[in-house]
């Protein structure tokens, strides 16, 4: 049998001259395609008949699932990184992380009837980001007022997109530079730092939050994980913050104990935590999307276009010393052109806040919520509890 992989190159790019070149027991060569490289193609022949897709079934849940044993893959995904990081010294050359396909072809015609998929697609999920279009709306409105935050935003981005890629190394350096520069006051020797970050309201904060909320995978056991099912102190993990910053910043590429670039796993937790604390500080750094004077006009805005979705909600409840139920209405108008869950969500988050100031002591009973426009019911929340 003969096995292909195809992975592709993000971004493309061009080239004088392509053919075969030998790489890890294979033949590779590159995909052009109107003179642009847009993909690596590697071929395996000779190749048992057990590495091809083969289905299975699980009678039990009536499901049908795929094994795959493509031991090419590790070996292929390491070489790739060590050639890349050649071309990487003179150029911008990536390839698209997490996506490969691969196709398997027989070669002789006993292989033909053995192969029962004969091509199939490696790819990592990446989920389309949901952005709400009144943050692009409010995110406009502030850009007129005054200067972005440009270099809160920059390294953010390059931690995230490092993160993203399981680069979690550089995400950490990326994340650790955004604490230096927006609350490190300009110190850098260890003790000083630790003792800036502490001092730093907004900064603890973030960890002190993150310290709660962060969950944390039992399998995990590289050395943030462990010092954080410690429940350590907030002085714990700024300690911690700033000796990685020793360690993945000056680690001497000749010392024994020295971070290696293929040891991203080590530093998965620690990026990801550092990630979270600084993507809390960029919000605050945005801030202005969200001053009233800006909620004003966006929504004087959408009044004006006619860009206004109104609901009305109905809310059925009964006071303590009564045994009849008692209802009341009100409407919500909302920027908008349709409606959305998170609208119906802050809806009912709405409509409870209401509730709770002017029946504090009441039983509620039910919320129901529906679209004036269409009459279509939103939302229909039932309170059983006596």
């Amino acid at each position: 049998m003969q096995i292909t992989y195809t992975i592709p190159f993000e971004p493309t790019f061009r080239t004088n001259d392509s053919w075969e070149f030998p790489m890890i027991g294979g033949t590779a060569r590159l995909i052009e395609e109107n003179e642009v490289i847009k993909a690596i193609e590697i071929k395996f022949v000779g190749q048992p008949i057990e590495y091809a897709p083969q289905t299975e079934t699980d009678v039990a849940k009536s499901a049908l699932s795929i094994a795959i044993d493509s031991p090419h893959l590790p070996s292929i995904e390491q070489q790739l990184s060590n050639l890349l990081s050649f071309l990487q010294c003179y150029f911008h050359v990536r390839i698209k992380a997490g996506e490969v396909s691969a196709t398997f072809d027989a070669e002789t015609l006993e292989e033909q009837d053995m192969i029962p998929i004969p091509a199939i697609t490696y790819s990592r999920l990446n989920e389309k980001t949901y952005i709400p279009f009144d943050m692009f709306f409010r995110a406009s409105l502030a850009a007129e007022k005054e200067d972005g935050p440009v270099f809160e935003a920059t390294l953010q981005d390059a931690a995230r997109s490092a993160f993203f890629d399981k680069k979690y190394i550089d995400s950490y350096r990326y994340s650790f530079l955004y604490l230096e520069a927006v609350c490190g006051n300009g110190k850098f020797k260890k003790e000083q730092l630790v003792s800036e970050f502490l001092s730093n309201p907004s900064l603890t904060a973030a960890i002190t939050h993150e310290l709660s909320e962060y969950q944390i995978i039992p399998s995990k056991n590289d050395e943030t994980a462990t010092l954080l099912q410690s429940k350590p102190s907030l002085k714990k993990i700024i300690e911690h913050l700033v000796e990685k910053r020793g360690f993945y910043f000056h680690g001497n590429k000749k010392h024994k104990q020295g971070w290696k670039p293929h040891e991203q796993a080590a530093a998965a937790t620690l990026s990801e935590f550092a990630l979270f604390i600084v993507q809390q500080l960029a919000g605050e750094a945005a801030t202005l999307m969200f001053q009233p004077e800006l909620s004003e006009r966006y929504m004087a805005t959408a009044k004006a276009l006619g860009m206004i979705v109104k609901l009305t909600v109905q809310i059925t409840y009964r006071r303590l010393d009564e045994v009849h139920n008692r209802t009341i209405e009100f409407n919500i108008n909302t920027p908008g052109t349709k409606v959305t869950n998170e609208m119906a969500k802050q809806t009912l988050r709405e409509s409870l806040q209401r509730f709770d100031h002017h029946e504090p002591q009441s039983k509620l009973i039910k919320v129901a919520c529906i679209e004036q426009a269409t009459n279509k019911q939103l939302f229909t929340v039932n309170f059983d509890v006596v």
